[in-house]
């Protein structure tokens, strides 16, 4: 195998020297190469074994080197290359199954090669659908990065300097983080405040098209909306004709316990954007996935434009959306992020109790932030304790995320779906250690 003669710090130099990358391994203190996986663990090339509380963003839904999925992709092809302009089989199959596992009407989809390519698919629809301009998403919400629309929706300021100005039409307005209210109330009290300046920045704006956001923000440190959040919005949305879209990309397939993060609201969205554990990570693909009477294209029209990538919906993505769909239905890694989900956050708040840094903590399933404070009178976050924490829980073999930018201090958890109690208490115990 090819690298097996360098040594780590060669390699290391190899990819600083051969490769533009913005997530910089070297920005930890001791950049691990990865040499090998399996189910929720990965090694380096010394042997030292890491449990993941990542899933490498989230994405490894059904674990790392699945039987299945390896078996399944390095079957022989009868095609391998096929484009959009053409048909194929497995394309078919896979939008019939989203078909039938979707929520409500949901039953027709759009094939993309990541989630910001997705996010951008939506955006574009929703203007071409509404014939109106403007699109709404909330701050501390994570929308992507890849393109230039998605960062324009994106609601974490540190992702956008470089890149400004960004798109105009793009408003955002408070989410509800509760923990830290933009208006200084306190929940029920508030009565959600912030969906009345929503709906009143809609009637102000005019124009809006849709109303993009993570029934979760993840990124945004693990947002947990009161219950009530999503169903009001959704009637705001129908009340000004504004399109609700759901970027179900981190929550999707099974993350919070629910198939689909919506289905804790029994809100269905008029377009939900998938990726990440949409193939577990074993295959470059996302999706678009809305009603069945919602007709964006007339393809018979030669003026037609077009949202479409060469390779959107490629045979191998779809065999690996289509695998990991069933396993993830067959095995029941649904059922198990929600009781497993329940464990870690109780061993979390336990361990809340004991912290004086630990301000909050919140979760859905297998989806859980840890907010870090200097005390939690004051509230006052603590980035440099995050990056202290991360890097303990590195040495101490854990794999965790921080907050993806921004002042707040977050420890985000999400393992892959099959994690059970041992994973999780070995996660506990380092965690206890490390946040004193």
């Amino acid at each position: 195998m090819w690298g097996e003669n360098y040594s780590k710090e060669e390699l290391l130099a190899l990819e600083r020297k051969y490769t533009v990358q913005s997530w910089d391994a070297s920005r930890l203190k001791d950049p691990i190469l990865v040499e090998r996986e399996e189910g929720v663990f990965f090694w380096n090339r010394r042997g030292r074994r890491y449990l993941d509380f990542s899933a490498q963003y989230g994405s490894c839904n059904v674990g790392f080197r699945n039987k299945e999925m390896v078996e399944a992709l390095q079957r022989p092809l009868k095609f391998g290359s096929v484009s959009a302009m053409f048909v194929h089989t497995l394309r078919i199959q896979l939008a019939e199954l989203l078909a039938k596992i979707a929520p409500g009407n949901l039953g027709k989809s759009h094939f993309e090669c990541t989630g910001s390519d997705a996010v951008e698919a939506a955006l574009k629809f929703a203007r071409k659908y509404t014939k109106k301009w403007k699109i709404m998403s909330l701050w501390e919400g994570y929308s992507g990065e890849g393109t230039l629309g998605a960062l324009s929706a994106h609601g974490l300021p540190d992702s956008r300097f470089d890149f400004e100005p960004l798109l105009p039409g793009f408003v955002h307005v408070s989410p509800p983080y509760c923990y830290r209210c933009d208006f200084g109330l306190k929940y029920p009290d508030c009565g959600l405040a912030c969906l009345d300046v929503l709906e009143k920045t809609i009637t102000r704006e005019g124009h809006m098209a849709g109303m993009i956001l993570e029934p979760v923000p993840a990124g945004g440190g693990v947002i947990i909306f009161p219950d009530e959040y999503l169903p009001k919005l959704r009637e705001i949305c129908d009340r000004h004709h504004v399109l609700l879209i759901l970027d179900e990309i981190v929550t999707g397939f099974g993350r919070t316990g629910k198939m689909f993060c919506c289905e804790h609201s029994d809100v269905v969205p008029d377009m939900l954007v998938i990726g990440k554990g949409f193939t577990s990570g074993y295959g470059a693909a996302a999706a678009v996935v809305v009603p069945e009477h919602f007709t964006i294209y007339d393809c018979t029209k030669p003026q037609e434009t077009r949202q479409c990538h060469s390779m959107s919906g490629s045979p191998l993505a779809c065999i690996a959306a289509i695998t990991n769909i069933n396993i993830i239905l067959r095995d029941k890694l649904v059922e198990n992020a929600s009781e497993m989900g329940k464990y870690l956050l109780e061993g979390l708040r336990d361990l809340q109790e004991k912290s004086d840094i630990i301000g909050d903590v919140r979760g859905k399933g297998l989806l859980v932030g840890i907010e870090l404070v200097k005390d939690k009178k004051s509230k006052e976050p603590d980035k440099d304790k995050e990056r202290e924490i991360i890097e303990k829980c590195i040495q101490r073999g854990l794999i965790v995320e921080g907050r993806c930018g921004g002042p707040q201090s977050v420890i985000v958890l999400h393992p892959s779906l099959i994690v059970n109690k041992e994973h999780i208490d070995t996660a506990l115990d380092i965690l206890s250690d490390v946040i004193k």
